[in-house]
């Protein structure tokens, strides 16, 4: 089924796919994974071998052991997972909060739309449960101490490996890979909607997603391709990542979309490269 959803809708998205095609790549980025950006627009590369890169003037920065999911936080901070845990730093790169795996579960799926609140997948191994949950910030900022961070349970994620999640008008959308398939749900835990692929010859699981709201669209990378489902969660169907066609060993991760330009940057591990495509209509 490629969509089970409580209300059906028109189709809301654009009546055909749009090319793909790409503009400019990186290549001297190490094993690149999270990528972010802020207001001032520069972007931002986590990259395993344990640094955060300004994509302008390549500025390295180390931060820890093997980052990967990266936020660029509304209040200019980061939020970074690495193979220890979750990291929060201030704008210069500075450790404010630290949250160990051993303490809290695996935590991924990093994700914010207000700037008090930072929300997050919590695979607690000891609970055999998969949360979303978030940490306020403002609470959690209030103590010196960087291991002193409380969160909040919102609710459980039944069935599912979850690993890359988006937070939109309240909404969390995340892809799983149990399932191969993108799970929607409100603030509350209800399952809102469900979007599978439809079964194809194509290799890798579904990492980042983004929302190309003015385009009608949501975008999921899986391997050397690019998945395209409609606002209503209908599925569109996909489109090869340039230069990939022949890969589908690709390793590719995070998304950055520019709705403004129509563009979208992607980090692709096992190439040591990030991507800057444009999508056409």
């Amino acid at each position: 089924r490629g969509l089970e959803a409580f209300e059906q809708e028109p189709m809301i998205g654009p009546s055909k796919l749009p090319e793909v095609v790409q503009v400019n790549q990186v290549c001297n980025i190490e094993a690149p994974f999270g990528l972010a950006s802020g207001p001032d627009n520069i972007i931002y590369i986590a990259e395993k071998t344990g640094h955060l890169v300004e994509w302008s003037s390549f500025k390295r920065t180390e931060i820890g052991p093997n980052p990967q999911q990266l936020v660029k936080l509304l209040d200019g901070g980061f939020a970074v997972t690495t193979s220890e845990g979750l990291l929060i730093l201030d704008s210069e790169y500075n450790l404010r909060k630290k949250m160990l795996s051993a303490d809290y579960g695996k935590i991924v799926g990093i994700a914010q739309e207000t700037s008090d609140r930072l929300y997050f997948i919590n695979h607690r191994s000891d609970l055999e449960a998969v949360y979303v949950s978030y940490i306020d910030l403002k609470v959690a900022y209030s103590s010196d101490d960087p291991k002193e961070c409380h969160y909040k349970i919102l609710f459980k994620v039944p069935d599912a490996d979850p690993h890359w999640m988006r937070v939109d008008s309240g909404k969390f959308y995340m892809t799983d890979n149990k399932h191969g398939r993108i799970l929607v749900f409100d603030m509350s835990g209800k399952l809102l909607a469900t979007m599978v692929c439809p079964k194809q010859d194509l290799v890798g699981d579904l990492m980042d997603l983004v929302l190309f709201k003015k385009r009608g669209l949501i975008l999921c990378v899986q391997g050397n391709t690019i998945q395209m489902f409609g606002l209503n969660y209908s599925y569109m169907g996909y489109r090869y990542i340039p230069d990939l066609v022949e890969e589908p060993e690709a390793c590719s991760l995070a998304l950055l979309l520019k709705e403004e330009t129509d563009t979208i940057f992607l980090s692709v591990l096992n190439f040591n490269s990030v991507k800057i495509l444009k999508l056409v209509f």
